[in-house]
């Protein structure tokens, strides 16, 4: 049975991991971004530091961003439309922070949610270097991942 993805709901989410910034800056590998962790093209000159974007640009960028997400979620699991809606808020927030690239290379996690086996998934995630990295957004992303599984036991 298909569950329809809550986009708000992630948007509401992406707010708060990513913040909202209206004037672009460097991130934390020094790309340039701008609105809620959108990545700038690097084309010389074209864009700089400090430039600021409208708050409807900054909207626009988010949803064609959780789109990309959506779908790169949508590549990886087949039946992510099926998945629940924790699970479906969880994996797309990675998918956002990370890049299709970057999550393709989660192989133990993409095939413990293709499992279904949350708890596990959950783990996975917990090992990674992302997760280390990211700090209490990777730590209440995999708390929610856990929570699906219902036999998983708890800490």
């Amino acid at each position: 049975k298909s569950i329809m993805f809550d986009r708000e709901k992630l948007a509401v989410q992406l707010r708060i991991d990513e913040g909202v910034r209206l004037k672009i800056y460097r991130d934390s590998v020094g790309m340039l971004t701008v609105g809620v962790g959108h990545l700038m093209p690097q084309l010389t000159g074209h864009f700089t530091v400090g430039q600021s974007i409208t708050n409807e640009e900054c909207e626009y960028y988010l949803e064609l961003d959780i789109s990309t997400a959506y779908n790169v979620c949508k590549v990886i699991w087949p039946a992510f439309d099926t998945y629940p809606d924790e699970a479906q808020q969880v994996l797309a927030n990675m998918a956002f922070n990370l890049g299709g690239a970057r999550l393709q290379g989660f192989h133990d996690l993409i095939a413990m949610v293709k499992a279904h086996r949350w708890n596990a998934a959950a783990v996975s995630g917990m090992q990674s270097l992302w997760y280390r990295q990211v700090g209490q957004r990777g730590a209440r992303l995999m708390s929610r991942l856990r929570a699906l599984d219902v036999n998983a036991p708890r800490a």
